[in-house]
């Protein structure tokens, strides 16, 4: 089975979610360049080969869904789409990504699909950037325990971005809800 069929195949109607673009003609981008008086395309973007590994395509509405979806626990709109152990077991760490830097340090893991931390409370956090180096950057930051996340969609290069932006909203939020005033 290709990606793009297995893609149709997931629970995505429960959750009211359109089925997302994966294909070429979904996401060509290109880069306009002036030569002389004329402008053409510097670069076309052909992302298919990138696809399977997370090149998909969405909006912000349908990605809006997806987190209520996670922080829920599986259900959108009162309804279980996906068995809680199941979502579950995608936040837990499966591996080591990055062991400490000093003694003091913390340890990055993989989830499934997922970047697992704790922050400075102990709390999980989840995460996952992606991007194409010609026109696409995204970043999606989760605290479960705070039922709070954002998703951060560009059209820019993979900079550090999204990022930045998530880091500074989970960050100025948690303050206010703390009632110290935000940094940022």
């Amino acid at each position: 089975m290709n990606c793009t069929n297995a893609l149709r195949r997931t629970p995505r109607q429960p959750a009211q979610l359109l089925p997302p673009g994966q294909r070429n003609g979904h996401h060509l981008t290109s880069r306009p360049l002036r030569t002389g008086g004329t402008w053409r395309a510097e670069h076309v973007h052909d992302p298919d080969a990138q696809s399977p590994a997370g090149g998909v395509s969405s909006t912000v509405r349908d990605m809006s869904k997806w987190l209520r979806l996670q922080l829920g626990n599986g259900t959108f709109k009162g309804r279980q789409v996906v068995d809680a152990d199941a979502l579950e077991e995608t936040h837990l760490p499966h591996m080591v990504s990055e062991p400490p830097h000093s003694p003091a340090g913390r340890t990055g893991f993989y989830g499934l699909g997922w970047n697992v931390s704790y922050d400075d409370q102990g709390r999980l956090k989840l995460g996952h950037s992606g991007g194409f180096a010609l026109g696409a950057a995204t970043n999606v930051a989760l605290l479960p325990s705070e039922k709070l996340g954002i998703v951060v969609l560009t059209n820019g290069e993979p900079i550090g971005v999204p990022e930045a932006i998530s880091a500074t909203f989970l960050d100025s939020t948690l303050r206010r809800r703390a009632g110290r005033p935000s940094t940022g």
